[in-house]
């Protein structure tokens, strides 16, 4: 994976008006205490997405455009099938692209009990990823081109929070530091799909939505988040809260 930026030294805090994630074991959603720094520049121009039609992706693909790979449910109407999946490219190495999805997909919890130090190797959302979304997601073909590749640990920058192992996966979600890596706040917020909303997902009048990253937050059993004001929560939220989700991956560029 790409080597990643220094981080800015100087923290800044950044609160929140909205109230992210349903957590399952309260009545009512709590806010989320913003904790950020600056982000560097990076993706400016985005093109319109380049339809993937032989479930390969060529190698002409470039950093900062979309591309559309897989389908899944988005519309919340099952009568018409699944949507194809668009993905922002986010960097090109050795003849892979690294992607996220361009909007949140579905609705999880990180992990579906509250656990003091859960880590992404430990959580339950590392395994739905892995399993069901990309089962759900990608033809046997499609899941032919996208490779196995070491997910890093990557520990809060901030509390220095232990964030576990290393890990082998095929889809993940971002860490703390790859977002100062390949984001700028005009960027960094995300729309979330109606099939999302209609499984828990925060919404605000632009749907815009709290996404999870899988770096630790800085109190024991909070994870770090991205929220609609376009702030880095690097003070995280609650694991076991519902919160969106938007896939990472690598794919071999053909």
């Amino acid at each position: 994976m790409k080597k990643l930026l220094p981080l800015a030294l100087t923290i800044v805090l950044c609160f929140s008006l909205v109230a992210c994630g349903n957590k399952r074991s309260v009545s009512s959603p709590s806010q989320i205490e913003e904790s950020t720094s600056p982000l560097p520049e990076s993706i400016e121009n985005i093109p319109n997405a380049t339809q993937n039609e032989d479930e390969t992706i060529s190698t002409k693909v470039s950093v900062g455009e979309y591309i559309t790979f897989g389908a899944y449910e988005q519309d919340n109407d099952t009568s018409n099938g699944k949507e194809p999946i668009e993905w922002l490219v986010l960097d090109i190495v050795d003849n892979r692209a690294l992607l996220i999805s361009k909007y949140a997909l579905d609705c999880k919890p990180y992990n579906e009990e509250w656990a003091e130090d859960i880590t992404w190797e430990e959580c339950t959302l590392r395994t739905w990823l892995n399993n069901e979304f990309i089962s759900e997601a990608f033809s046997p073909s499609e899941k032919g081109i996208i490779p196995t590749v070491t997910v890093t640990a990557d520990d809060n920058p901030k509390s220095k929070r232990d964030a576990g192992n290393d890990t082998e996966d095929k889809a993940f979600l971002l860490s703390i530091n790859e977002i100062y890596n390949y984001f700028k706040p005009s960027k960094i917020d995300c729309n979330v799909t109606e099939y999302a909303i209609a499984n828990g997902a925060y919404a605000d009048e632009e749907k815009r939505t709290c996404w999870w990253l899988r770096s630790p937050g800085e109190y024991y059993g909070k994870t770090a988040l991205i929220t609609p004001v376009i702030c880095l929560s690097t003070s995280g939220h609650h694991v076991e809260s519902d919160n969106a989700v938007r896939p990472a991956l690598w794919v071999e560029l053909d």
